[in-house]
């Protein structure tokens, strides 16, 4: 606004009349360019400036959620695994115990209580083993999840956008790769 008031008293003095003229620029025709600039300036800032930021705020915000998420996960698979170690390590200790005191009596009862132990140790492997499975499972669900919603979101934009058809299949492969590539599970480190 202080732009309007500045050429307003350009158009005024003489001198920089004459100077405006003498360049050949039509002060009405100036000062009606820097009126539409001023307003192309507020409808940029107040529709697609600020909206663009706050939706990159929330993307952030959303990403940075996600990782606190994937950290939880793997500190609660990594609990699970030292749960599962301790008692592998614990049937362990009772498989010794066991050996070392049938150890004194009969073959038969010694094979009878080595293979319970070994079954026992299976079967806590097993269900360990089915845990970390599950977890891992729902980690990988959530994933898609939040995968298919980033490209139904971006769909969404690239539909609300004035594009060829050629230009948003462009726009969304490469969108699509990216995620992809971004993506855990892909073959960049992460358990399968």
């Amino acid at each position: 606004m202080n732009f309007v008031f500045i050429t307003a008293e350009v158009v005024q003095h003489p001198s920089l009349a004459d100077t405006i003229d003498t360049f050949g620029i039509n002060k009405y025709d100036l000062i009606a360019q820097a009126i539409c600039f001023l307003i192309l300036a507020y409808v940029l800032n107040r529709f697609v400036f600020r909206p663009v930021i706050k939706m990159s705020d929330e993307r952030r915000r959303e990403a940075e959620e996600a990782s606190a998420n994937a950290e939880k996960i793997r500190k609660e698979l990594k609990e699970t695994e030292d749960a599962r170690a301790e008692i592998l390590h614990k049937a362990r200790e009772h498989a010794e115990k066991i050996i070392s005191e049938t150890k004194a009596g009969a073959d038969l009862l010694r094979e009878q209580e080595k293979i319970r132990t070994e079954q026992l140790a299976v079967h806590i492997l097993e269900k360990a083993h089915e845990d970390a499975m599950l977890s891992h499972r729902k980690m990988k669900i959530e994933l898609k999840n939040e995968i298919a919603d980033m490209i139904v979101r971006l769909t969404a934009i690239l539909t609300e956008k004035n594009l060829n058809s050629e230009d948003r299949e462009r726009l969304l492969n490469s969108a699509i790769k990216a995620i992809s590539a971004e993506a855990p599970g892909n073959g960049a480190g992460a358990p399968k």
